[in-house]
């Protein structure tokens, strides 16, 4: 999904700056079906920085 929507592999949005990380972020958390720690495991950014964005 974020490869298909930000041209980006979910394990780079560390490379990324802030404000584009917090808006991949956003719209991962908004995808039905997906939780903070399965998110962190996929990108590899802490579970309170994924909650904060």
């Amino acid at each position: 999904m974020v490869r298909q929507e930000f041209g980006i592999d979910a394990v780079k949005i560390c490379n990324e700056p802030t404000e584009k990380q917090d808006a991949i972020l956003k719209e991962m958390k908004e995808v039905v079906g997906t939780n903070i720690r399965q998110i962190a495991r996929i990108t590899g950014l802490s579970s309170t920085r994924i909650w904060k964005a």
